[in-house]
């Protein structure tokens, strides 16, 4: 079993409606912001690749809604790369509460995509990195 990547945040109102429940559109938006933090903070090079073109489109995207996230609570989203293959990855994602309890579950299928638009081969950078956060669920 390979590392899990954690992205912390708090609610925003912004995130939230008079009630101060989320939006269900938050959770995928905070999937993206994981994605997003650990291809910054991760994957070396990453910037360079996104400058000379290189794409990433989300295939897929889903989230199974558990528990209610109000606003002001701080969440981590844990993210971990369960599938990859020649041009695409499958990522799975946990989005907890301060309790340590799961309140979404999701996933997301990414395609690396040339500046063309073609489906791409992933690079060794985004390889060598996405080795170390796999579940081992690997299928080429």
């Amino acid at each position: 079993m390979g590392k899990v990547y954690e992205y912390r945040t708090t609610i925003t109102s912004e995130n939230t409606n008079v009630r101060g429940n989320v939006y269900a559109l938050t959770h995928f938006k905070l999937q993206e912001a994981a994605r997003e933090d650990w291809m910054q903070n991760c994957v070396p090079g990453s910037s360079r690749d996104l400058e000379e073109g290189m794409l990433l489109t989300t295939r897929r995207e889903e989230c199974k809604f558990i528990r209610e996230i109000q606003v002001h609570d701080c969440v981590v989203v844990q993210m971990q790369f369960v599938r990859t293959r020649r041009t695409s990855a499958e990522i799975e994602f946990k989005l907890l509460n301060d309790d340590m309890e799961v309140c979404a579950e999701g996933r997301q299928t990414v395609v690396f995509r040339s500046q063309g638009r073609l489906p791409t081969g992933i690079s060794e950078n985004f390889l060598d990195v996405i080795e170390q956060y796999s579940d081992d669920r690997r299928a080429n």
